[in-house]
């Protein structure tokens, strides 16, 4: 409010108060008053009223009175509010020289480098725990204790008997290819009886190997074979790290999935907490400009007042499997954090910003300045003599536009309200893909 609208409210008010005062309103005749002048929400307050003859003439005295002081008022505040017209005009703007960085700024999770799930080949129930989760074991130390099923049991003394039977068989088919050659090369036996007996070498060197792979994976998944014993199992950790999950208690019941890679419960999850890693999902437009190498911030919800510095380790050379339906492209990105972010635990969201590209000190102007031309490139609009102005354009963020060449230095053009033009219509970084705002 200017110092003119102030006095003249003041006056309006005081006057049209004095009339109330000296001739007295109805009820409804002070509502209609107080619809005119919402700040008149007092007045009036405490009025008798009137029944005598005249005072219907008084009220119109006093209407008339203030309907003057009400017209004075609207021109007062028309004069106090901005047109449109000023409000729609272009505003002038100077090509100065700036920092222009593009940046992606994308969604995460913190993960361990490496984890593995151990889980159990053999059946039967939990009978001991040796380790929670958050300590640290060593590769081939105890995680937990099963009491076997004498079926599963059963079944591992078969297998290894399997493994010494093979192997049996594949030693005397060794040797006998070894004679027929000697016979082949002496001229006692025929090529075609070689090729035979070779045949039958290769089948049972492959049956040896598939019974020896059966009972590596039993060893290792189901505790090894020195602590497979007659009605006991001890589970070991299968690489040195950090208990992650452990998924089951003691008297709960394993089930078997012998037979099956890849199968069975998961008892454990052991993790690398030396080498903390973020995975991100960047779209197909922007995973171009991620180079392995590339400087990133990292920022953690759980800690605002921390910032981590990591570089890009991985880009995956493969998009990410969708749902049918669902178009987006994404790429899994892995962004290597530094060994100071020893305060970051696996499964903490955080956001990242990397710099896909830069200018530094270059001419630019803000995005709403720059037109597309009939010609089918980029103009601006020039201050002195409004007319267009071709201009070659370079990168670009989200609010900058860079000037390779058309303009100087303090030249001044016109810029038109962003709701005038709706979304930018200028392109990305190198005239390609899309803004990346996370």
């Amino acid at each position: 409010m200017t110092w003119f609208d102030g006095v003249a409210s003041f006056g309006l008010r005081r006057t049209i108060g004095r009339s109330i005062a000296r001739a007295p309103f109805r009820k409804s005749s002070i509502h209609r008053l107080r619809d005119l002048c919402p700040w008149a929400d007092s007045v009036g307050r405490g009025s008798r009223e009137h029944t005598v003859a005249g005072s219907r003439k008084r009220r119109g005295v006093a209407w008339r009175a203030a309907w003057p002081l009400l017209g004075v008022q609207a021109v007062v505040a028309g004069c106090g509010a901005p047109s449109r017209q000023t409000e729609n005009q272009p505003a002038v703007v100077t090509v100065q020289k700036i920092d222009i960085v593009r940046r992606l700024r994308e969604s995460g999770s913190i993960a361990p480098r490496s984890s593995v799930v151990v889980r159990s080949r053999l059946g039967g129930t939990v009978a001991a725990l040796a380790v929670a989760e958050g300590d640290l074991v060593e590769k081939g130390s105890v995680l937990a204790t099963l009491n076997v099923e004498p079926n599963e049991h059963l079944r591992y003394l078969s297998t290894r008997v399997a493994v010494l039977q093979d192997s049996i068989s594949f030693a005397l088919a060794l040797e006998e290819r070894d004679r027929r050659k000697q016979l082949v090369r002496e001229g006692r036996a025929a090529a075609d009886e070689l090729d035979l007996v070779a045949a039958e070498l290769d089948v049972a060197q492959a049956t040896l190997e598939l019974r020896r792979t059966q009972l590596r994976t039993m060893e290792e998944e189901g505790g090894g074979a020195a602590r497979v014993r007659v009605g006991a199992a001890d589970i070991l950790a299968p690489v040195s790290g950090t208990v992650l999950r452990r998924s089951l208690e003691i008297g709960e019941v394993v089930r078997s999935a012998f037979g099956t890679p890849g199968t069975g419960k998961e008892l454990f999850t052991i993790g690398d907490l030396g080498g903390l890693v973020v995975h991100c999902r960047v779209d197909q437009a922007d995973v171009k400009y991620v180079e392995p190498g590339a400087p990133v911030q990292v920022a953690v919800e759980a800690l605002p007042d921390a910032c981590f510095q990591g570089a890009v380790e991985r880009v995956a050379v493969a998009a990410i499997q969708r749902p049918e339906g669902n178009d987006r492209v994404e790429f899994e990105v892995t962004i290597a954090l530094e060994a100071s972010a020893k305060r970051l635990k696996p499964g903490m969201t955080c956001r990242i910003d990397l710099v896909l590209d830069e200018a530094l000190r270059v001419l630019a102007l803000p995005v709403e300045s720059v037109r597309s031309s009939e010609s089918g490139g980029w103009e601006v609009l020039n201050r002195v003599a409004e007319s267009p102005i071709a201009v070659e354009l370079g990168l670009r963020d989200e609010n900058w536009v860079e000037i390779k060449s058309g303009l100087d230095e303090g030249d001044e053009v016109l810029r038109y309200p962003r709701a005038e033009l709706g979304p930018p219509d200028l392109p990305d970084p190198a005239l390609l893909g899309r803004i990346g705002t996370g």
